[in-house]
C-alpha cells in the first residue's frame, strides 16, 4: 500500500514538473519574440502554438502572456501597414486595379476606403491621358470633364480644346469648350466659332466672335483679317460706304493680299460723290403707270392709268484706279398687262430694269444695261434724286400695248 502511494506521489510530482517546464518553455518562446518586425511572424506563431497547448490553469501561470497578445496586435498592424504600402506602390506604379483590390481588402484601416475610391478616379484619369496621347482629344476631354476637380482634370479639358484648335478641328473644339469649367472657356468657344465662320466666309459673324474672344490666342489678328475680308466683299459688291466702315476699323498701315487699307480709303475719297449714291432708294410719291392698248386692225385703242408704290432702286458702284467708277442701278416694279373681266381689275406682271454708267464724273443719266428689245428707258440724276422714265411696247396678236412708268426715287432708305 505504501508503495502505491509513493508511486502516485512520484507521478504527481513528475506531472507538476512537466507542466512547470511547458510554462517556462512558453515564457521563453514569448521572450524570444523581442521587438516585433517583418521577420517576427514565425517566432510569434511558435509562441502562440505553445501557449495554445497549455491548459487554462497553465496559461494563467505564463507571466509574459500579455507580451504575446501585444506582439500579435503589433504583427497584425505591421501586416496591415505592409499591405497599405503595397497598395501605395501599386498606385504609384499605375496598377490601379491591384491597388484598388489591396485598399479594399484593408477595410477601414487608415484611409483605405477613400484610397480605393481614388483608384477608380486615377484609372479614369489615366484613360483620359491615353486618349489624349493618341490624339483623341474630344474623347479625352469627355473623360476629364467627368472627373470634376480631380487632379488637374479641368486644366486637361482646356488643353484638349487647345489641341483641337491647333489641329483646326473647330467643331469638336466647340463641344469641348462647352465641357470646360475655366475662365477662358467662353473666349475659347468664341474663338472656335470665329474660325468656323471665317472658313465658311461668314465674315461679319466671324468678326463678332473674334471680338468676343478678346486676347485669346491670335484673336486680334484674326479679327483684322475678317474685317478686311468683309470690307473686300462689300467693295466688290459695290457697297462702298459699308466697305469704308469696315476698312476704317483696321490699323492705318494694314495690308493684305497686296491691298492696303490706305489705298482703298484714298480711292473711296476720290469717288465720294459716287459712294453717296450707293444704297436702296425708294419713291416717296407713287410712280405713275399706264398701259395703252390698240387694236391692230381696227385702229381702236383704250388706256388705263394708275400708280404704284413701294418700288425700290438699288444702286451700287465698283471702283478701279484705272477704269474709274462703274455705277449700277436696278429697279423692279409691277407692269400693267390687261384688264381682267373676271377680277374687274388690271392684271400686272413683275418687270425688272437695270442701268449702268462708267467714268470719273457723275452722269446726267444712266443707260439701260443690258439693252432690252422694244424698251426705251432712262434713269436721270436730278437734284440728288433719281428720275425714272420707262416705255415698253408689246403685242399679243390682236392688240399692241404701250407700257409706261415714270416717277422719282428720292429717298435713300438704306445706305450701302
Amino acid at each position: 500500500m505504501k508503495r502505491i502511494a509513493a508511486a502516485l506521489l512520484a507521478l504527481l510530482l513528475a506531472l507538476q514538473l512537466s507542466a512547470c517546464g511547458e510554462v517556462k518553455k512558453t515564457e521563453a518562446l514569448i521572450a524570444a519574440i523581442g521587438e516585433v518586425g517583418p521577420e517576427s511572424r514565425d517566432a510569434i506563431d511558435a509562441a502562440q502554438r505553445a501557449y495554445d497547448a497549455l491548459n487554462e490553469k497553465e496559461r494563467g501561470k505564463v507571466a509574459n502572456a500579455g507580451d504575446l497578445a501585444a506582439a500579435q496586435e503589433a504583427s497584425v498592424l505591421l501586416t496591415l501597414e505592409e499591405d497599405y504600402a503595397a497598395a501605395e506602390k501599386a498606385f504609384s506604379d499605375g496598377d490601379y486595379d491591384s491597388a484598388a483590390a489591396l485598399f479594399t481588402a484593408l477595410g477601414d484601416y487608415r484611409d483605405a476606403a477613400e484610397r480605393a475610391a481614388e483608384c477608380a478616379l486615377a484609372s479614369e484619369f489615366a484613360a483620359g491621358e491615353a486618349a489624349s496621347a493618341a490624339g483623341r482629344y474630344a474623347d479625352a476631354a469627355a473623360i476629364f470633364a467627368g472627373l470634376g476637380d480631380y487632379g488637374d482634370a479641368p486644366e486637361k479639358v482646356a488643353a484638349c480644346a487647345a489641341a483641337l484648335l491647333d489641329t483646326e478641328n473647330y467643331e469638336d473644339a466647340l463641344k469641348v469648350f462647352a465641357l470646360a469649367d475655366s475662365g477662358e472657356a467662353g473666349e475659347g468657344a468664341a474663338y472656335a466659332q470665329g474660325c468656323l465662320a471665317l472658313e465658311e466666309g461668314r465674315y461679319e459673324e466671324a468678326a463678332a466672335q473674334f471680338e468676343a474672344a478678346g486676347e485669346y490666342r491670335d484673336a486680334a489678328e484674326r479679327l483684322d483679317e475678317v474685317r478686311f475680308r468683309q470690307a473686300e466683299v462689300c467693295w466688290q459688291e459695290g457697297k462702298l460706304n459699308t466697305a469704308a466702315a469696315w476698312y476704317a476699323k483696321l490699323p492705318e498701315d494694314y495690308e493684305c493680299d497686296g491691298i492696303s487699307r490706305a489705298e482703298r480709303l484714298a480711292l473711296l475719297e476720290k469717288y465720294r460723290p459716287f459712294a453717296a449714291l450707293c444704297g436702296v432708294w425708294e419713291n416717296t410719291e407713287p410712280l405713275a403707270v399706264s398701259v395703252r392698248r390698240s387694236h391692230a386692225h381696227l385702229g381702236l385703242w383704250d388706256q388705263w392709268d394708275n400708280t404704284v408704290s413701294g418700288c425700290t432702286l438699288t444702286v451700287t458702284c465698283v471702283l478701279d484706279e484705272t477704269d474709274g467708277a462703274l455705277l449700277r442701278a436696278e429697279t423692279a416694279f409691277q407692269q400693267y398687262v390687261n384688264f381682267s373681266l373676271d377680277a374687274a381689275e388690271l392684271r400686272t406682271e413683275a418687270k425688272h430694269c437695270a442701268f449702268c454708267c462708267s467714268g470719273s464724273r457723275l452722269p446726267e443719266s444712266l443707260t439701260p444695261d443690258p439693252e432690252e428689245p422694244d424698251t426705251e428707258a432712262a434713269l436721270s440724276l436730278k437734284n440728288g434724286s433719281f428720275v425714272l422714265d420707262y416705255r415698253h411696247t408689246d403685242a399679243d396678236g390682236d392688240y399692241n400695248y404701250l407700257y409706261t412708268v415714270s416717277g422719282d426715287f428720292d429717298a435713300l432708305r438704306q445706305a450701302y
